[in-house]
């Protein structure tokens, strides 16, 4: 077997330490990022919601690919009445994940609050889309944000819809309060 020199063994060291040291900064930092994000998501569970947006935002500056920071930011600024810059967020975050059925159904809810329902519509349609036999709630939300248009068979559609899927969830009690939805539009 070939000897190897020493100056070759100590290179070999070093880069190495070098790589163990690099792996230790990266997990650091990712262990940090992960505490501040729990931070965040306890002062939003304790509705410290004012908190919550600055421990919050600071997440997504450490991690931009942090969708669901983003999701509760969004959430947070809608609990504080910031209904503008909870779109504005909810928008980031639908243009980054397309396939995100919470940030779609966010949107449309906090559009929906400012009366724009149209736009509303067109969020929880979108939402809907995604996987149209999976998530019941975009199929409430937009029978609900239908009846508010007098669009009673398409309420009544989305809401049954809803109802469906809960119920091959065994979501009995949303069974009941999609019921009480669709009798609510049949009454109209």
């Amino acid at each position: 077997m070939p000897e190897t020199s020493p100056l070759l063994n100590w290179l070999a060291i070093a880069v190495v330490g070098v790589l163990v040291g690099i792996v230790a900064v990266l997990l650091g930092k990712a262990i940090a990022t992960s505490n501040l994000f729990n931070r965040g998501v306890k002062l939003y569970q304790e509705k410290d919601y004012e908190q919550a947006e600055a421990i919050l935002r600071t997440c997504i500056e450490r991690q931009h690919s942090n969708d669901m920071a983003r999701l509760l930011l969004g959430d947070a600024l809608t609990k504080q009445h910031k209904l503008d810059e909870a779109i504005a967020v909810f928008e980031e975050l639908t243009a980054r994940s397309r396939k995100n059925v919470d940030a779609f159904l966010s949107l449309g809810k906090v559009l929906m609050e400012k009366g724009k329902l149209d736009e509303a519509i067109a969020q929880f349609q979108k939402a809907a889309a995604i996987k149209p036999n999976r998530f019941p709630e975009p199929h409430r939300a937009l029978g609900l944000a239908l009846k508010e248009q007098d669009k009673t068979e398409e309420a009544i559609a989305a809401l049954t819809k809803a109802r469906d899927l809960y119920q091959a969830q065994g979501l009995n009690q949303m069974v009941e309060v999609s019921e009480q939805d669709l009798q609510q539009v049949s009454v109209q």
